[in-house]
Parts: C-alpha cells; structure tokens; sequence
C-alpha cells in the first residue's frame, strides 16, 4: 500500500471514529495541484492548477481536521550551497585564456559578464559598406580600406576598451567574417576578393595598424573563412608579415580560420604552416564547419571524417615543440552558445576542454560566439571556473628514456695457455774459491811430511795447524841450545 493510500485509509477511520460527513473531508495538495473530496466512500483526484483555485471551490469549512492532522508536515527544502564564484579572469596568462567575441552592433557585455573573461575581441571591422536596399551583396571598398569601427552600442562605448584593460582585460580588434567572404559555394559577398589586388594589402595593414595604435587595442586577429588560391596565399603571406612587423611585439597578431577550412593539407593550412612563427595564436572556429565538439572532440559528424581533436592536433604541429614546452597553448578552441551550426552548451564546453586537457596536458583555452547569448555571464562563469583550474600549465611530462640494446660485452680473451715448464737442469752450486795451495815445504830432516790426502780445508778453519813442526823436533831443539 502506498503512503498516499495508507493516508487515506487512516483518514477514513478518524472520519468514522469522529462521525464527520464524507463532504466535510477534502484536502487541497499545494505541491502536485490536486485536490482530494469524500464522495461515494472514494477519494477521487481533481486537478487544479493552483491551491487558490482548489480553495475556491472547497472552502476552509469543507476541510476535514482529522484527516489534516495525520498528514506529516512537508520538510523545509535544503537550500543548497551555491559554488563560490569563480575568481576574476585577466589576461596575465598564455594558457586556458576565455576570450569573448563581441559583437559591436550589440550592446556592450556588463560587468558581471566581463569578469569572466580574460579577453574581449570586438568583432568585426570591415571593408564594406552594408548592402543598399534590393542588393544581395555587401558593397566592398574598392580599395580594401577599413571601415570606421564601432566598439560596441550603449552607454560608455567610448570608455570601454578602458575600463576592460582596467579591469585586467586584453581588447583584441577582429577583422574579417562572413560578409568578407566565404569558402561556401555561392556566397553572396566577395570582398576578400577586391582586397587580393596588387597593393590593396598594404593599404588595409596600414587601416589596422592606424586604428589599433590610436584606440589602445592590444592587438589584432583575423577571421578569415574565403578560399584561398594563390592570389589569396600571397595576400594574407603579406597582411600577417605587415602586421608583426608594424606592431610592437606586445600587440598580438591572431588568426581565426573555420575549421573546415584547415584540415590537415589545405591549401590554408599550408599558408598557416609559412606564418605560425608570427601569429600569437590560431583560434579555429568550430561552430560552423564540419565538426562538433559540443558533442565529444573525437566524434565526428555523419558522413564526415574530421574531428575536433584532429583538427586541434594539426594546428598544434604548426608550432614547434622543440622551442615551446607547451605547443597547445598557441591554440585556441572555438565554441558558440547559440544561434550556429554547432552550440555547445556550459556542461559541453567544460567537457570539451577537459578533454583537450587530458590530450594535451595544457592548451590556449576558449574562445566563444558571442558575448549577448552569455546571459548573466553563467555560461562564462561555469567555463571559467574549469579552464581556471588548468591556468599555469604543468611541466611537460618527459618522453620515456630511449632503451637502446644493450651492447653485447667483447669476447673474453682467455690468457693463453702456458707451455709446460722446460725441466731446466739443476742449478750447480757455486764454486767455493779455494785458497791457493801452498807449495810442498821441502822436507826437513827429521820432520813428517803432510799426507797429499789431506782435504783442503774449508775458508773458516785456520791453517796454523798444518804448519805446526812436531812436538819431538821442538823438544830436541831445545836440549841442543842448552
């Protein structure tokens, strides 16, 4: 039996046991709008859209206090905690940046939105006047100068790139879009066009130079979706050359392509590979091409074969990883909140860019279309908030040590083997020099010669012995002197 049953079975017996009339018992349920009445020994749901009108109908006195007082109070609803805010963007930092388009037929983004933004790119100057009435294409000026640029509509346009650079903010100025030009087959506007002409170059990188030194921007970033042949090669070869040499190396010099436009060996691409040293970074757009990351940065869209992830790994082997520790970070992935092809929502952005992360272990950040779709700045706080924990990229984790073969050891030289000894013979002693013989004494009369048999002796025995004359001559010698 569910609660609500057991509920009114409770309420039948106090009814009973109380002696009310079933008309008198009628509850009025605030939070599913129902309203419950006694009729025929049932409880037959009515609806009604709110309690006021569920009262209007059953009045208090209708009300059965039995049958309300076995009904719990409803608990008081947690309030959940809310997140703290995500800390203050700026733009001190090369990786994970949040840069905002702008766009300045729009009113200005407020503060609560900008806070969360560590740039701002106005977009879009151009070099064209809007169309006249019952003309399908843009009127391009004829040579390729700049229009007048607008920051943004609304109060305090004129003091807006200062207070964003207050505020800790880089204001990048965006030329190009889709009123340019397109790739797309059969787009009305052609202006990129007029501006591929010999010498048209130099007069629009002189216009962006001009402006962007005179009004303070921090740099300029060009949103380029036309074909590109040879004409068009040489063109943006030149612009990108002009500008970083015309600019102090503070300002930064961008280049926002679609995505479908660079696909690893387009002829964009190619001009891309020749200009990557001098771009501060690349911001592919990948909300009106061919890719989604809104739903996964490795899946691609049907009938397609390009995915985001791809798309991003190629722009990155632009920049060389023997000079930067990070190649990522000169990367920027571009996303929209509505209104384009592809929309990636605040849960899908974050997810997008922690993957991108995980592939990359660091990258440029986000860029997004457009600043008025990010309401209240909630979008860009629930990015801000993920990309913040990446801000200051990890050392590069170092590749695996090569294990090159081991060096087999040289051979062991056994020591040769020695021929037998040569059984020398014995050594003979050395000869004791014996003293020389003295010659045979000539025999006296009377004495006793010494036997020849006699040894020599040895160098240690004295020889006075063999001299000594016999006692008996001695003794006769000396009776004689008597």
């Amino acid at each position: 039996m569910g609660r609500r049953a057991a509920l009114v079975a409770l309420a039948l017996a106090a009814r009973s046991l109380a002696k009310l009339s079933p008309e008198q018992c009628v509850e009025c349920v605030d939070t599913s709008s129902s309203c419950y009445r006694e009729d025929s020994n049932q409880c037959i749901p009515e609806r009604f859209v709110d309690k006021d009108k569920c009262l209007a109908q059953f009045t208090d006195s209708t009300w059965c206090p039995d049958y309300l007082a076995l009904i719990p109070p409803t608990p008081e609803p947690i309030t959940p905690v809310p997140s703290p805010p995500a800390p203050p963007n700026t733009a001190d930092h090369v990786d994970h940046m949040l840069i905002a388009h702008v766009d300045n037929t729009k009113d200005c983004p407020t503060p609560d939105q900008y806070d969360q933004y560590s740039h701002v790119m106005i977009s879009s100057a151009v070099a064209y006047l809007d169309p006249p009435a019952g003309t399908p294409s843009n009127e391009c000026d004829v040579d390729c100068h700049m229009k007048p640029v607008e920051v943004c509509k609304g109060a305090g346009a004129a003091s807006f790139i200062s207070d964003l650079q207050a505020a800790g903010k880089k204001v990048i100025l965006s030329f190009g879009g889709l009123g340019m030009g397109s790739s797309d087959i059969g787009w009305p506007h052609d202006c990129w066009g007029t501006c591929f002409a010999p010498g048209k170059g130099s007069i629009l990188s002189a216009d962006l130079i001009n402006v962007v030194q005179r009004d303070g921007y921090d740099g300029v970033d060009l949103m380029y979706s036309h074909k590109t042949d040879n004409d068009a090669a040489v063109f943006l070869e030149n612009l990108v050359d002009d500008l970083r040499t015309g600019l102090p190396a503070a300002k930064t010099v961008s280049f926002s392509p679609r995505d479908i436009d660079v696909h690893g060996g387009s002829d964009l691409f190619n001009v891309l590979r020749g200009v990557a040293p001098k771009l501060s970074f690349i911001m592919p757009r990948f909300w009106d091409g061919d890719t989604d990351p809104g739903h996964g940065i490795d899946e691609a869209l049907a009938g397609m074969t390009e995915t985001t992830l791809s798309t991003f790994t190629a722009l990155v082997s632009l920049f060389p990883a023997d000079t930067l520790p990070h190649p990522a970070t000169k990367v920027v992935m571009g996303l929209c909140i509505t209104d384009c092809t592809g929309k990636a929502s605040a849960a899908q952005a974050v997810t997008a860019a922690r993957d991108l992360f995980d592939a990359f272990n660091c990258t440029g950040g986000i860029h997004f279309y457009k600043s008025f779709s990010d309401e209240d700045g909630m979008w860009s706080e629930t990015v801000n908030r993920q990309l913040y924990e990446y801000v200051g990229c990890p050392p590069p984790t170092p590749a695996p040590p090569t294990q090159s073969p081991p060096t087999p050891a040289p051979p062991t030289q056994s020591p040769p083997t020695p021929a037998p000894p040569t059984q020398s013979p014995p050594t003979p002693a050395p000869l004791t020099q014996s003293p020389p013989t003295p010659a045979p004494a000539t025999a006296v009369p009377g004495t006793t010669s010494i036997p020849d048999t006699v040894a020599p002796p040895s160098l240690t025995l004295s020889l006075r012995p063999a001299l000594r004359l016999p006692r008996p001559r001695l003794a006769r010698l000396r009776l004689a002197w008597s």
